[in-house]
């Protein structure tokens, strides 16, 4: 049994909502089953992040990674965002490219 007592705290306390905040950081996280097991990867489905038997194991895991991402303050998570696009695409934030500082 599980009880994600904070899920509300997810954008639209669902757990698509939390994988939403995980991706605009870059994870391009995907999940789906196939068979008996549930899988969830990262990026272009090269990164197989989780393997289980059961779906309440998949969504305690895309409970906890959003949350990580949901309980940080707007600002906050607003700076990470601009961080990790000026990493992940340096070019961007460089010639004024989407990656905009959130004090701008």
């Amino acid at each position: 049994m599980q009880d994600m007592r904070w899920l509300d705290h997810l954008p639209d306390g669902t757990l698509a909502s939390g994988v939403e905040l995980a991706n605009r950081l870059y994870w391009h996280i995907k999940w789906g089953s196939g068979g008996q097991q549930w899988c969830v990867w990262a990026g272009d489905g090269e990164g197989l992040l989780l393997r289980t038997d059961t779906r309440e194991a998949l969504e305690a895991f895309l409970y906890g990674l959003g949350l990580a991402y949901a309980v940080l303050p707007e600002d906050t998570f607003d700076h990470l965002v601009y961080w990790v696009k000026r990493w992940v695409e340096p070019e961007d934030a460089r010639f004024g490219g989407a990656a905009r500082s959130p004090e701008s």
